[in-house]
């Protein structure tokens, strides 16, 4: 079995396993006591981790988590997921609603001797506590491409992430558009989107953060996936960002992107922006 496969089927195994609900036995068996885990800037430890998540099952009686696409290379595997259900019982402080809430997330880990010991994670917290208190359910589609993938190498891929960084590190939004296939979705929170949506959306950031920068840090590819692990920095110098004019201040957050590659170009994106760690960077 490949170093790949095997990163695949121990992510895999644990994401699945929050179905059984016993995550003490869970993190002992897949989580590295050793674990680096970079959410939250490194200050969300193995504990922290585990004590969270344990408060999901008492609070959704009908919990379950779906792992939704998979991407493997070498002793790094992303996992795209969705978890949820009905609250029934308290959750960070918030009373049963009888709402049904998921959560949706897109994480990176590494690997070693059949356990994880580096963890990234890119989810939409803020927004599953939303669902809880103010209203609609998020819905995300679990099925992915319905078209047979088109088969890649890994070096074309990679030459397009390359290329994805360099054009957006330019602020060049005609050449980023010009890389995306002209039937592209995003998949977002609020419906499927076009590349017109990503136009506006990407513009729109370029304009109120000019220096804006994008690094990458995990770049994981397998036959027609590309995952796009980076941080952004910027300094908010210029228009207005959701209604707040310039502060001068710098914001930074990752962000962890799954890409669909057809012909060559993006067809198919899923991923989430943390919209409220960025605006509270601004206050």
């Amino acid at each position: 079995m490949s170093d790949s496969q095997t990163a695949k089927d121990t992510a895999r195994a644990f994401y699945e396993s929050y179905n059984g609900r016993d995550l003490d036995a869970s993190f002992e068996k897949y989580i590295s006591t050793e674990l680096v885990n970079h959410v939250m800037g490194g200050t969300y430890d193995r504990t922290a981790w585990l004590t969270v998540d344990k408060a999901l099952f008492p609070a959704f009686d009908d919990f379950g988590f779906t792992v939704l696409d998979q991407v493997a290379e070498g002793d790094k595997v992303a996992t795209r997921y969705r978890l949820g259900g009905t609250h029934t019982g308290e959750f960070v402080g918030i009373p049963a609603s009888g709402k049904t809430a998921f959560l949706t997330g897109t994480a990176v880990d590494r690997v070693a001797d059949g356990r994880i010991v580096e963890h990234w994670a890119d989810l939409d917290f803020t927004g599953f506590l939303q669902q809880l208190t103010a209203g609609a359910p998020t819905t995300t589609s679990a099925t992915g491409a319905t078209a047979a993938a088109t088969r890649t190498t890994d070096e074309p891929l990679r030459r397009l992430a390359d290329e994805h960084f360099r054009l957006a590190n330019a602020h060049d939004l005609d050449g980023l558009v010009a890389l995306h296939a002209p039937g592209f979705v995003s998949h977002e929170p609020q419906g499927d989107v076009g590349i017109e949506w990503y136009r506006e959306v990407i513009g729109a950031f370029f304009a109120s953060f000019p220096d804006a920068t994008l690094t990458p840090v995990n770049t994981v590819v397998a036959e027609d996936r590309l995952v796009l692990h980076f941080e952004t920095v910027g300094t908010h110098t210029g228009a207005e960002f959701y209604g707040i004019p310039a502060t001068g201040k710098r914001v930074r957050f990752a962000e962890i992107r799954v890409r669909r590659i057809e012909d060559g170009r993006f067809a198919e994106h899923w991923g989430l922006y943390d919209q409220a760690t960025v605006l509270g960077q601004l206050q």
